[in-house]
């Protein structure tokens, strides 16, 4: 009995490591294009940090604040500025979403941003918001575990 309980731990020990190693949009975008484009930052708010924010006092007394931040895993904000990289960021990034069509569905656009969800089931696991701006560019990167009500409250 043992030695077929290690056998099936053996067996699911590449998926356990790539399901690890799944890359989100924003890291995705960074590995591909930081080394070509020295005006790209990327700052990342762990889970860490995002439980310490929930804990906040001023957290506590708005409920949907709250609610929002629960559901949030972790966030990461790319950007770039200046007018050439912005919109060559832009481009490229909506390229990168729409080669992941399987992972990325489109939720909304407009001429200067597109969200695009990553699901599994009826629970959103990433949410990607790519912005262009007069003279910058942004994508606003969120993972965690969101309800369609955390999307309606966003809006808000």
């Amino acid at each position: 009995m043992k030695k077929a309980l290690f056998a099936l731990l053996l067996l699911c020990l590449p998926l356990i490591a790539s399901a690890q190693q799944e890359r989100d949009f924003a890291t995705q975008y960074m590995l591909l294009y930081a080394g070509q484009d020295t005006t790209l930052v990327c700052q990342t708010i762990s889970p860490d940090m995002m439980k310490h924010m929930i804990n906040r006092e001023e957290v506590e007394q708005d409920d949907e604040l709250k609610s929002i931040l629960r559901q949030i895993r972790t966030l990461q904000v790319v950007r770039a500025e200046g007018k050439t990289p912005a919109q060559d960021n832009f481009e490229k990034a909506v390229d990168l979403a729409k080669l992941n069509t399987q992972r990325y569905k489109l939720y909304a656009y407009g001429d200067t941003y597109q969200i695009y969800l990553r699901k599994k089931g009826d629970i959103i696991v990433e949410l990607v918001h790519i912005n262009l701006m007069e003279d910058a560019f942004c994508i606003i990167n969120l993972t965690g575990y969101m309800t369609k009500d955390f999307i309606k409250l966003l809006s808000h």
